[in-house]
């Protein structure tokens, strides 16, 4: 469904390509295979989300990964996901 609204969009020309912005939360998660401890919550077990927005704030990307993961050494998974 993402990815038909946004050919919608980037049909109508309503995407902002001038800039993007590149962001990550934490967030508390069970155990599993995309959690880890966070730096943020007393180690507790949790995740983020990487999203990558145009100019706009419309989301074109996004990941999940453990809390511990340094939001640097994804930019290029958001460079390459990138519709």
């Amino acid at each position: 469904m993402h990815r038909v609204l946004l050919g919608v969009l980037i049909a109508a020309g309503e995407l902002d390509w001038s800039r993007a912005c590149v962001d990550g939360d934490h967030i508390h998660a069970k155990k599993g295979a995309t959690t880890g401890p966070s730096p943020v919550a007393r180690r507790k077990a949790g995740s983020k989300h990487h999203p990558i927005c145009d100019g706009r704030g419309t989301p074109l990307h996004v990941i999940m990964t453990a809390a511990n993961v340094n939001d640097v050494t994804r930019t290029l998974n958001f460079v390459d996901g990138r519709p």
